[in-house]
């Protein structure tokens, strides 16, 4: 269960496949068995195939359980979108488009757990919770900036003023400006991710019993059990250069706990989920109390059969164990689209929603904004940010300039130009629904 040994590859490769196909011309098993053949992909009794010549197609169908305001996928979209997860080799599909302030189009598509014995199939609806994997940064990033909003902290302060009194220095530290939030949230801080200590922290089936204080003291402070000199750092200071690091977003989860003085995923639940409306979403698989009927399972397709990793979890969990529906994130994403506010709700203000949209560290890496990346698609600029994980692909992308905001969510991966393809098309096809949907 190390997927995230490549995360910031996978991550990457998301953000370029999107920029290149997006255009016009263009572990543990859990409770689940270690392996599931093709031929056993199947949907509920009642619930009507797209194609039975395939069967991941015929695990494709439609989300029904809608609310008033999203309209719901056509017969002609479910088996697009059915043939296209087919293709890719991935069980099941959410997605939310959000247009003109309003959550314009949402469905789900395929199957959130395999048949497998007794087990009935489930499907996907937009409310099926996903592992979000990196794109859960973009939570942390918001609640440190509502911080930044309250005038608890700031930007350009160094991370080592903070309330639990924890000193974090790099191993090559002489004579240069100390490590600041701003460089945490641009992966710019000198922090490396060393994968032979963090593949030790996931946890199977449960969330982990290793407190996030105790992950950044053994992992930050020299003699403590993870510490590394070279492997847990990049050897730069900080504002120097750009190295995607989950370890920055770990510390800073962290570090915000300190300023709250509260648990960092009840803070997030009671100032960003509650407030929202994002009742299908937690930091803790303690909190979904039915995961067969709450959660997608998480994926991977080798030898022709879908392998089922089970629900699991780290403990260095603010870096990209969230999970949350399409729905709940097409709320998150009203918010940034509204200027901060959304539901009769702030939670940031607008300033600093424009700041979190700009180039950040420009002379370092253009496309880096505040946690959230800028693509060009089309010709016009996205914030986006992918995530990748054992058998989870997820994306949250958003338009400033035209209002427009997509929330994908894959329980599985894919490689190949074919499946890319079909990410694309995907992609494309749901903007063009919601359009649709709005008489556009």
């Amino acid at each position: 269960m190390c997927a995230r040994l490549a995360l910031a590859i996978a991550a990457l490769l998301l953000a370029s496949m999107v920029t290149a196909c997006a255009s016009p011309s263009a572990s543990s098993a859990g409770d689940e068995p270690t392996d599931v053949a093709v031929t056993d992909v199947q949907p509920d009794a009642g619930a009507s195939p797209v194609d039975s010549s395939s069967s991941v197609d015929s695990a494709a169908f439609v989300d029904t359980n809608t609310i008033a305001g999203p309209a719901s996928p056509s017969p002609a979209s479910v088996e697009f979108i059915g043939s296209r997860l087919a293709q890719m080799k991935v069980p099941g599909f959410a997605s939310c488009v959000v247009r003109a302030g309003e959550i314009a189009w949402c469905g789900g598509f395929g199957l959130a757990r395999l048949r497998s014995g007794t087990k009935k199939a489930a499907k996907v609806t937009k409310d099926t919770s996903f592992l979000l994997a990196s794109v859960s940064k973009t939570i942390v990033a918001t609640a440190f900036m509502a911080l930044v909003d309250s005038g608890v902290v700031t930007l350009q302060q160094p991370i080592n003023d903070n309330p639990a009194g924890v000193n974090i220095a790099l191993p090559k530290d002489s004579g240069q400006q100390p490590i600041r939030y701003i460089d945490l949230l641009t992966h710019t801080a000198g922090i490396a991710d060393n994968w032979s200590k963090m593949t030790l922290w996931y946890s199977d089936g449960s969330d982990s019993t290793i407190a996030l204080k105790d992950i950044v003291a053994g992992y930050f402070l020299p003699g403590a059990k993870w510490y590394d000199a070279n492997a847990n750092f990049t050897g730069n200071g900080p504002a120097i250069a750009w190295q995607y690091a989950n370890m920055g977003t770990t510390l800073l989860g962290y570090l915000i706990e300190s300023w709250v003085k509260q648990d960092f995923g009840q803070h997030c639940k009671a100032t960003i989920f509650a407030p929202l409306g994002m009742k299908h979403t937690s930091w803790y698989l303690a909190d979904f109390a039915d995961p067969d009927a709450q959660l997608a399972m998480p994926y991977t397709y080798k030898q022709g059969k879908f392998q089922p990793t089970g629900h699991y979890t780290f403990a260095d969990y603010p870096s990209g164990a969230l999970r949350s529906s399409a729905h709940d994130m097409a709320r998150f994403l009203q918010m940034y689209l509204a200027g901060g506010s959304a539901a009769g709700a702030t939670i940031l203000k607008a300033q600093t929603v424009e700041l979190m949209t700009k180039p950040a560290v420009a002379k370092i890496k253009s496309d880096q904004a505040i946690q959230w990346n800028r693509q060009s698609i089309d010709g016009q600029i996205w914030i986006s940010h992918g995530g990748s994980e054992s058998g989870v692909t997820t994306d949250l992308q958003f338009n400033p300039t035209t209002g427009i905001g997509v929330v994908l969510l894959f329980n599985g991966k894919w490689s190949g130009a074919q499946a890319n393809t079909s990410f694309s098309e995907i992609r494309k096809h749901v903007l063009a629904q919601a359009a649709l949907s709005q008489g556009q």
